[in-house]
């Protein structure tokens, strides 16, 4: 069933022209929606000739009435807003981080939770070919006149454990600033191709961690961190199991890297993710192209609050891949 708080709140630069339709010259079409019901028999007669699905039959008739009402003007802002907000995931795909980067801090860096998080925080990533594997350890690799983290790096484990904090922290204000876009997106505009459905945007940006996961296994199939705990007492095999995830895994005895050959099983989930990856990007691209409601002045501060997301996430997976390099 469609949502009923839709259609209350709009996005400010046409939002009083929307409101103004929809009670001057939609009224029944917007009782209809908030209060009716409609039966088959019903949608086939009129809701299916709109394009309606039986899902849709309620909330369909009223976007039409106001799109029809609509000045033409405000139309062509609409559209260019669609152009703008789809390419939106293309734009943080190319600026964020990609699925290895991510795995490798999850997995030899050992920030499994926070690397999710920046999956979430920063949610699209570009396709990656099929049957073509970058290899993760060259993430790792030194690279001639590179900057080094000098500032704010410790292996004392309460300053470690501090600056896991703050980082957490930044994460998770750009996943609830992705989180409040979504909302407002779905609140305030509606998407064409499902106009029923409200949680979508929130769906898209929860849909990021399923590659990452699933990278993550594939590398844990190739790439395993052994901490270098025997011969040690309790105390001190506790003590360094606790560094080898708050310390970067070089540090002198915090852990092992164990390399092993690519088997098939690597092949096929770095397969796989390759098609998660390519689906949650045509997903994101259709939804995003598909926003109706929304001017291309408003656009623009949808996809700045993105960037700005993407940006800070990709900050803290470099400063933390630049420590274990």
């Amino acid at each position: 069933a469609a949502a009923k708080n839709q259609f209350q709140q709009w996005y400010p630069e046409y939002g009083f022209i929307f409101d103004r339709i929809l009670h001057n010259n939609c009224s029944s079409q917007y009782e209809l929606y908030t209060n009716g019901t409609e039966n088959r028999t019903e949608w086939e007669q009129s809701s299916r000739w709109l394009g309606a699905g039986s899902t849709s039959a309620l909330i369909v008739p009223l976007v039409n009435c106001v799109l029809e009402n609509a000045p033409e003007y405000v139309k062509s802002g609409m559209a260019g807003a669609s152009v703008i907000l789809g390419l939106t995931p293309s734009i943080l795909a190319g600026l964020g981080s990609d699925l290895a980067e991510r795995s490798v801090l999850s997995v030899i860096g050992r920030r499994p939770f926070l690397a999710l998080f920046l999956s979430v925080g920063s949610p699209a990533v570009s396709p990656l070919p099929l049957f073509e594997h970058r290899k993760f350890i060259e993430i790792l690799d030194e690279r001639r006149g590179r900057m080094e983290p000098k500032f704010f790096t410790s292996e004392k484990l309460y300053v470690e454990s501090m600056i896991l904090i703050a980082e957490c922290l930044v994460v998770f204000g750009a996943i609830a600033n992705n989180a409040l876009l979504a909302r407002d997106l779905a609140i305030r505009a509606v998407a064409s191709f499902a106009p029923q459905l409200t949680y979508l945007p929130l769906l898209w940006i929860s849909l990021a961690a399923a590659p990452h996961i699933f990278a993550v296994i594939a590398l844990s199939c190739l790439i395993a961190v052994q901490p270098a705990t025997h011969e040690m007492s309790f105390g001190r095999r506790l003590k360094a199991w606790l560094k080898a995830w708050f310390v970067p895994w070089m540090k002198p005895e915090a852990a092992t890297l164990i390399t092993d050959n690519e088997s098939a099983t690597y092949l096929s989930l770095s397969s796989f993710v390759s098609i998660l990856t390519c689906m949650h990007f045509i997903f994101g691209t259709l939804l995003f192209s598909s926003i109706l409601f929304v001017s291309v002045r408003d656009s623009l501060p949808i996809v700045g609050r993105f960037l700005a997301s993407v940006f800070v996430c990709r900050l803290v997976l470099m400063y933390e891949l630049a420590r274990l390099r």
